[in-house]
């Protein structure tokens, strides 16, 4: 985990060839714990488009980028605004990257430039006032 730490806060939004490498790292680290559990992010853009997306280990980076893994279309956030972590046991960690004012804000609570949370089941985020993930569990 530290190897994946240390990568990411040099540069918090590597191009897709690092992405893939730590992706792997995250991968062979084992099996989940607890196959039988999934994890959803549902998403909603400004344009009223809503996708459920299955989150597997990986990295997702979220924003209006084509580059990103989940793209939001909603002008008033980041091209990259955050990352979500998901890691072999589905420890699920969100990390703010937004330079302006409409930082990342889960559960009504403002995430700081490269603060790190801990995200679980139900918990909401919000990219901007037209622009929200939920955080499902099936």
């Amino acid at each position: 985990m530290c190897i994946i730490a240390t990568a990411l806060f040099n540069n918090p939004f590597p191009a897709r060839e690092k992405t893939m490498k730590l992706s792997s790292l995250l991968k062979k680290r084992g099996k989940s714990k607890v196959p039988c559990q999934k994890y959803f992010l549902c998403v909603a853009d400004s344009q009223n488009k809503q996708r459920k997306i299955e989150l597997a280990p990986d990295l997702y980076r979220l924003g209006r980028h084509e580059q990103c893994e989940i793209v939001v279309q909603c002008p008033y956030i980041s091209r990259f605004h955050c990352l979500v972590i998901v890691d072999s046991d589905l420890n699920i960690t969100i990390t703010s990257y937004s330079t302006n004012s409409k930082r990342a804000i889960v559960n009504g609570k403002s995430l700081g430039y490269g603060e790190l949370r801990r995200l679980t089941a139900g918990d909401t985020i919000c990219l901007h006032d037209n622009a929200m993930a939920v955080l499902i569990r099936e």
